[in-house]
């Protein structure tokens, strides 16, 4: 009986960690650079659309850029592309944080979590099962809105190469 209790428990506490968590990542072999940016570059852009249109002047998206981080073994790597919209009206950042969050909690293969820092300022971290990370905030100021987003690690062919553009 107390062995039938705990199994029944013990599995119960397997399916919340499957459910609050994203899968193990993917093999890096399984994507290509272009399919790793353009899943985060479409997540990415999907997470900044909650931000409302007429708020940003300006709008700074990183869709190539010269730098690869290092991931699993060698040659594999993670591809960075932020973005940063300059805000010229007051926004409501709560509920665009919290829109994001939402949705994003809503998707079964993403793990999200809110962050606090030390001067009371929010961001959502949001990590998909393939692997990529993404963090979205504002500026202390409330000035600037982010997305830093950080595809699934590739395999690149070859390696990096310095000076040349992904």
């Amino acid at each position: 009986m107390v062995t039938t209790a705990l199994a029944i428990v013990l599995s119960g506490c397997t399916q919340l960690a499957h459910r609050d968590e994203p899968e193990e990542a993917p093999n890096a072999t399984q994507f290509t650079l272009e399919d790793a940016k353009a899943f985060t570059i479409e997540a990415r852009t999907e997470m900044a659309a909650y931000l409302p249109e007429d708020a940003a002047s300006e709008v700074r998206e990183i869709n190539e850029s010269n730098a690869l981080i290092p991931c699993g073994d060698d040659d594999d790597y993670v591809w960075p592309g932020p973005y940063l919209a300059v805000l010229d009206a007051d926004v409501d950042q709560q509920a665009v944080l919290d829109a994001i969050a939402a949705e994003w909690d809503t998707r079964g293969d993403w793990l999200v979590e809110r962050q606090t820092n030390d001067d009371g300022y929010e961001r959502v971290l949001i990590t998909s099962a393939n692997g990529a990370h993404f963090a979205v905030g504002f500026h202390v100021q409330g000035s600037e809105f982010w997305v830093d987003s950080y595809s699934p690690c590739f395999h690149l062919p070859g390696g990096f190469a310095g000076g040349e553009l992904y």
